[in-house]
């Protein structure tokens, strides 16, 4: 997963101001659109979900990333559950990072760690 969010995630007052791309009123923007009644429905979010049974799953992390934390958390989950989950943050970096593989060597890295990590499946 690159990038999940959870529907109730935050603070997002560390990253949140919008200097690093993405601010916590876009979040919240795009939760109204996305989800204006039920944001935490399990098939909406898989932090709202039985995580048990799911298969291994990696979380892509900018370290300057308003949804940083919310990675962190639904990784913790995932342990907690029971699930074999990978979190590779990338520091230096802010959201949307990996569009940016033609120009900065780090999302250039993680696309490569991301596809070895699947070929490891």
């Amino acid at each position: 997963m690159i990038r999940p969010a959870t529907p109730s995630g935050g603070p997002y007052d560390r990253y949140g101001d919008g200097r690093y791309l993405l601010s916590a009123m876009e979040i919240a923007e795009f939760w109204a659109a996305y989800a204006p009644d039920d944001r935490d429905h399990p098939l909406l979010t898989p932090f709202c979900a039985d995580l048990a049974g799911l298969p291994p799953s990696l979380l892509v992390v900018a370290e300057h990333d308003v949804l940083a934390d919310d990675s962190r958390r639904l990784h913790a989950r995932m342990h907690a559950a029971g699930v074999t989950s990978t979190l590779n943050q990338y520091p230096g970096t802010v959201h949307s990072f990996l569009e940016a593989a033609a120009v900065a060597p780090v999302a250039e890295q993680a696309l490569n760690d991301t596809a070895r990590w699947i070929q490891d499946r």
